[in-house]
Protein backbone atom coordinates (compact mmCIF):
# COMPACT_ATOMS: atom_id res chain seq x y z
CA UNK A 1 0.00 0.00 0.00
CA UNK A 2 1.21 3.44 -0.92
CA UNK A 3 0.46 6.23 1.85
CA UNK A 4 -1.17 9.02 -1.16
CA UNK A 5 -4.19 7.87 -3.08
CA UNK A 6 -4.41 7.96 -6.40
CA UNK A 7 -6.88 8.29 -9.12
CA UNK A 8 -8.10 5.53 -11.37
CA UNK A 9 -10.78 5.42 -13.89
CA UNK A 10 -12.97 2.24 -14.03
CA UNK A 11 -14.95 1.38 -17.18
CA UNK A 12 -18.17 -1.02 -16.55
CA UNK A 13 -20.70 -2.77 -18.94
CA UNK A 14 -23.16 -5.23 -18.91
CA UNK A 15 -25.74 -6.63 -21.22
CA UNK A 16 -27.93 -9.25 -19.31
CA UNK A 17 -30.48 -8.79 -16.99
CA UNK A 18 -30.95 -5.10 -15.22
CA UNK A 19 -28.05 -4.01 -16.47
CA UNK A 20 -28.65 -0.63 -15.67
CA UNK A 21 -29.22 -1.06 -11.79
CA UNK A 22 -26.22 -3.51 -12.24
CA UNK A 23 -23.74 -1.03 -13.17
CA UNK A 24 -25.16 1.16 -10.97
CA UNK A 25 -24.82 -1.18 -7.85
CA UNK A 26 -21.31 -2.05 -8.82
CA UNK A 27 -20.17 1.50 -9.16
CA UNK A 28 -21.47 2.20 -5.49
CA UNK A 29 -20.02 -1.16 -4.60
CA UNK A 30 -17.01 0.23 -5.10
CA UNK A 31 -17.01 3.14 -3.70
CA UNK A 32 -18.20 1.96 -0.54
CA UNK A 33 -15.09 -0.48 -0.06
CA UNK A 34 -12.63 0.69 2.37
CA UNK A 35 -9.73 2.35 1.35
CA UNK A 36 -11.92 3.49 -1.96
CA UNK A 37 -13.41 6.71 -2.73
CA UNK A 38 -15.71 7.41 -6.02
CA UNK A 39 -14.47 11.06 -7.22
CA UNK A 40 -16.86 11.41 -9.87
CA UNK A 41 -18.98 9.33 -12.71
CA UNK A 42 -20.27 9.46 -16.16
CA UNK A 43 -23.88 9.39 -17.48
CA UNK A 44 -24.91 5.95 -18.03
CA UNK A 45 -24.88 5.28 -22.04
CA UNK A 46 -26.38 2.72 -23.85
CA UNK A 47 -24.03 1.22 -26.70
CA UNK A 48 -24.31 -1.15 -29.49
CA UNK A 49 -22.42 -4.13 -29.08
CA UNK A 50 -19.08 -3.67 -30.79
CA UNK A 51 -17.68 -7.03 -32.21
CA UNK A 52 -20.50 -10.00 -31.35
CA UNK A 53 -23.65 -8.05 -32.57
CA UNK A 54 -26.47 -10.51 -32.12
CA UNK A 55 -26.80 -9.46 -28.58
CA UNK A 56 -28.72 -6.68 -26.16
CA UNK A 57 -26.77 -3.47 -26.13
CA UNK A 58 -25.16 -2.70 -23.37
CA UNK A 59 -24.76 0.00 -20.63
CA UNK A 60 -21.61 1.19 -20.08
CA UNK A 61 -20.41 4.40 -18.13
CA UNK A 62 -16.80 5.31 -16.33
CA UNK A 63 -16.13 6.19 -12.87
CA UNK A 64 -13.35 7.98 -11.61
CA UNK A 65 -12.08 7.02 -7.85
CA UNK A 66 -8.94 7.27 -5.61
CA UNK A 67 -7.11 5.07 -3.07
CA UNK A 68 -3.91 4.00 -2.00
CA UNK A 69 -4.36 0.55 -3.06
CA UNK A 70 -2.32 -0.99 -5.65
CA UNK A 71 -3.31 -1.76 -9.32
CA UNK A 72 -3.16 -5.34 -8.85
CA UNK A 73 -5.22 -5.11 -5.64
CA UNK A 74 -7.71 -3.51 -7.28
CA UNK A 75 -7.93 -5.90 -9.69
CA UNK A 76 -8.49 -8.43 -7.26
CA UNK A 77 -11.04 -6.37 -5.71
CA UNK A 78 -12.77 -5.71 -9.17
CA UNK A 79 -12.87 -9.71 -9.91
CA UNK A 80 -14.46 -10.01 -6.59
CA UNK A 81 -17.44 -7.83 -7.20
CA UNK A 82 -18.06 -8.96 -10.89
CA UNK A 83 -18.69 -12.23 -9.21
CA UNK A 84 -21.04 -11.23 -6.25
CA UNK A 85 -23.07 -9.88 -8.94
CA UNK A 86 -23.45 -13.19 -10.77
CA UNK A 87 -20.70 -12.56 -13.96
CA UNK A 88 -21.26 -15.15 -16.79
CA UNK A 89 -19.21 -14.82 -19.88
CA UNK A 90 -19.85 -17.66 -22.56
CA UNK A 91 -16.44 -18.77 -22.82
CA UNK A 92 -17.03 -19.79 -26.79
CA UNK A 93 -17.70 -15.86 -27.05
CA UNK A 94 -14.88 -13.35 -25.91
CA UNK A 95 -17.10 -10.47 -26.70
CA UNK A 96 -20.84 -11.89 -26.30
CA UNK A 97 -23.18 -10.71 -23.62
CA UNK A 98 -22.39 -10.43 -19.70
CA UNK A 99 -23.58 -10.02 -16.52
CA UNK A 100 -21.01 -6.99 -15.20
CA UNK A 101 -17.68 -6.22 -16.69
CA UNK A 102 -15.18 -3.90 -14.83
CA UNK A 103 -11.80 -2.76 -16.50
CA UNK A 104 -8.80 -0.68 -15.13
CA UNK A 105 -8.55 1.78 -17.78
CA UNK A 106 -6.74 4.68 -16.25
CA UNK A 107 -3.86 5.17 -13.39
CA UNK A 108 -2.83 8.09 -12.69
CA UNK A 109 0.48 8.61 -15.02
CA UNK A 110 1.03 5.14 -14.65
CA UNK A 111 2.35 2.72 -17.21
CA UNK A 112 1.68 -1.44 -16.35
CA UNK A 113 1.93 -4.37 -18.58
CA UNK A 114 2.62 -7.69 -16.39
CA UNK A 115 0.71 -11.17 -16.82
CA UNK A 116 -2.31 -10.09 -15.18
CA UNK A 117 -3.13 -6.47 -16.31
CA UNK A 118 -2.54 -4.11 -18.59
CA UNK A 119 -3.11 0.16 -18.12
CA UNK A 120 -3.49 1.70 -19.77
CA UNK A 121 -6.12 -0.77 -21.01
CA UNK A 122 -4.85 -2.17 -24.34
CA UNK A 123 -8.28 -1.42 -26.34
CA UNK A 124 -9.50 1.88 -25.12
CA UNK A 125 -8.66 3.98 -27.94
CA UNK A 126 -10.59 1.78 -30.57
CA UNK A 127 -13.53 1.40 -27.95
CA UNK A 128 -16.66 4.23 -28.25
CA UNK A 129 -18.21 2.96 -25.51
CA UNK A 130 -14.87 3.79 -23.09
CA UNK A 131 -13.63 7.01 -24.76
CA UNK A 132 -17.60 9.08 -25.13
CA UNK A 133 -18.25 8.51 -21.07
CA UNK A 134 -14.30 8.88 -20.48
CA UNK A 135 -14.54 12.41 -22.36
CA UNK A 136 -17.55 13.35 -19.90
CA UNK A 137 -15.68 13.38 -17.10
CA UNK A 138 -11.84 13.62 -18.40
CA UNK A 139 -11.64 15.41 -21.56
CA UNK A 140 -7.90 16.36 -21.16
CA UNK A 141 -6.91 13.40 -19.41
CA UNK A 142 -3.52 12.95 -21.13
CA UNK A 143 -3.07 8.89 -21.78
CA UNK A 144 0.48 7.51 -19.98
CA UNK A 145 2.83 6.92 -23.01
CA UNK A 146 1.11 9.25 -25.13
CA UNK A 147 0.94 13.45 -25.70
CA UNK A 148 -2.68 12.65 -26.31
CA UNK A 149 -5.55 13.37 -24.29
CA UNK A 150 -9.02 11.58 -24.03
CA UNK A 151 -10.52 14.47 -26.09
CA UNK A 152 -7.52 13.57 -28.94
CA UNK A 153 -8.56 9.72 -29.20
CA UNK A 154 -12.50 10.30 -29.31
CA UNK A 155 -11.52 12.52 -32.54
CA UNK A 156 -9.30 9.60 -33.96
CA UNK A 157 -11.55 6.51 -32.86
CA UNK A 158 -11.94 4.51 -35.86
CA UNK A 159 -15.59 3.13 -34.21
CA UNK A 160 -18.54 3.87 -35.37
CA UNK A 161 -21.22 1.90 -33.31
CA UNK A 162 -23.87 3.86 -32.20
CA UNK A 163 -23.25 5.10 -28.20
CA UNK A 164 -25.94 7.35 -26.95
CA UNK A 165 -26.30 8.93 -22.84
CA UNK A 166 -29.04 7.93 -21.29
Amino acid sequence: MNSSKETFFLGFGANLKDALDTVNRAIRRIGNIKGIDLIQTSHFYRTEPLYDTEQPDFINAVAEFSTNKSPHEILDIIQKVENEFGRYRDPARRYGPRTLDIDILFWENRKLNDDMLTIPHKEFSRRKFVLEPMGEIALNYTVPGTDKTIRDFIAECPDQSKVEKI
